[in-house]
């Protein structure tokens, strides 16, 4: 794959914020959100995917705040609801009434947030490894198991991050295939996650928002959405897709059986066919 670079972007919202988005392509607008891991960033986040959906959609590669060049802020506000409401912000900002959303994990959560408040606002939704709610219905979402509760403090703590860090945490928590694991993927997530004013912020605890659980909203989610999971997602088995598929009006779920938390990175071409296809149904 050739190096893809886009242009860095700024609009500032009524608050004062700044958000940092990338932008290319022509075509239907389609934002992409990333997940809520250290240093994630839209454009990291599906970096191998971009060059095929850029040449069928003008595609915007949205940072929420807190990540990014987007301002870093401690969050006081309800987590999802905040970033839905920041969302929808930014595409009144750049003159965008209505797209596709393509999400992984925390942003998908917004995205969700978003499709539920103002479905107008969405076309199609496609989630990946989202898990709006405290619990899963079968297991308990992993996530939340006391080994795990810490990975954003941990890797923060001590020493404070470092790249070798950075590559265990990625090859731990998102990857099925650790072979699969890039340096650039390692290099870019370290980079974004060291910003001076986010390692500021990260120092206050609970900096990410209050907890929210949007379990009893989920039937009314009436967007037309495509769920993806990765069987190995060590965030929470398929039973949370399976509450989506049973709760949203219109759903679709795929499940990866050799993908985890980030297959749209381990099999770009196969996350690529499969989404490019639901969305152009």
């Amino acid at each position: 794959m050739e190096p893809l670079e886009l242009e860095d972007q700024f609009v500032t919202t009524e608050a004062g914020y700044q958000l940092h988005y990338q932008s290319a392509g022509t075509g239907e607008p389609l934002i992409f959100l990333h997940g809520g891991g250290p240093g994630a960033t839209s454009f990291g986040n599906f970096y191998y995917n971009a060059p095929a959906f850029l040449e069928q959609y003008q595609c915007f590669f949205y940072n929420m705040p807190g990540y990014g060049q987007s301002s870093k802020l401690v969050v006081e506000a309800p987590m999802y609801s905040f970033h839905a409401s920041m969302l929808a912000e930014f595409m009144d900002l750049v003159g965008i009434p209505r797209a596709h959303l393509v999400c992984q994990s925390f942003g998908g959560c917004a995205a969700i947030k978003l499709a539920i408040d103002h479905p107008e606002r969405v076309n199609k939704l496609v989630l990946m490894g989202a898990q709006p709610m405290f619990g899963g219905v079968i297991d308990p979402l992993k996530l939340m198991s006391k080994h795990a509760a810490n990975i954003i403090l941990d890797y923060y703590g001590g020493e404070g991050p470092t790249p070798e860090k950075m590559r265990r945490l990625l090859a731990d928590y998102e990857m099925h295939d650790d072979s699969k694991l890039t340096d650039w993927t390692v290099n870019d997530r370290f980079a974004n996650s060291t910003d001076p004013e986010l390692l500021e912020v990260a120092r206050t605890p609970g900096f990410m928002g209050q907890p929210e659980s949007l379990l009893g909203d989920l039937h009314r989610n009436v967007v037309p959405t495509l769920c993806l999971w990765g069987l190995h997602d060590w965030f929470g088995g398929p039973d949370v897709p399976l509450l989506f598929l049973n709760q949203f009006a219109n759903a679709q779920l795929f499940i990866e059986g050799q993908g985890a938390h980030h297959w749209q990175t381990e099999l770009p071409e196969r996350f690529n066919r499969v989404v490019l296809s639901y969305l152009s149904e």
